[in-house]
């Protein structure tokens, strides 16, 4: 059992080493080590290698086909989205994180640049109007690989928020987003504090 699972993590590690992800009809040697597991009991451990192998071939090809579609890439679009986290101070604005919930990228998430004074709540739904990209990172040894970055925080792409009256706010907090506005409540006392 714990061979199995050891060999399940280094076939779940295998594909975040390889240059190229590979395709999806690769995980048609899935059938055959299951096939191989039923006939031989003693091949039941390498079950664990494939599987792990397969699942994360599987969800590096989730995130790819979620990415924003390159033909969107630069376009103005309305989305209408959740600030899912707390807005971040940047020296030139904020950053926040949308949840689109409706249209061509419904179910992705975004980190989009916010560039007015007063950033959106945690918690709210806003109509936006925004110009994105998809994300891309430096594939230079040593370098911090933002792609990756990215990945791990499960956003499919960024932009930013463009200015005028188009983008405007549709709905009060949400109950899910609790925790982040009280988050913020906190934050937002904290700075007041230290000035």
């Amino acid at each position: 059992m714990y061979l199995t699972l050891v060999l399940f993590v280094i076939g779940a590690l295998i594909p975040g080493q390889m240059p190229v992800l590979p395709y999806l009809s690769c995980l048609g040697w899935l059938s055959v080590a299951v096939g191989l597991s039923i006939v031989r009991s003693n091949t039941r451990p390498m079950l664990g290698l494939v599987i792990g192998f397969a699942y994360s071939v599987y969800s590096g090809h989730v995130w790819l086909d979620h990415k924003v579609p390159a033909q969107l890439e630069g376009v103005p679009l309305q989305i209408v989205g959740t600030v899912t986290q707390m807005p971040v101070k940047r020296e030139n604005g904020w950053r926040i994180r949308v949840s689109v919930e409706a249209g061509e990228l419904a179910g992705r998430s975004l980190s989009l640049g916010w560039y007015g004074l007063n950033p959106p709540i945690a918690g709210e739904t806003w109509q936006l109007q925004v110009k994105l990209s998809r994300p891309r990172g430096m594939v230079n040894p040593g370098l911090f690989d933002y792609e990756a970055w990215l990945l791990s925080q499960a956003i499919h792409g960024t932009g930013y928020v463009l200015a005028g009256p188009l983008s405007t706010r549709l709905g009060e907090h949400r109950i899910s987003a609790f925790f982040e506005r009280v988050r913020q409540q906190l934050a937002n006392e904290l700075t007041e504090s230290v000035a």
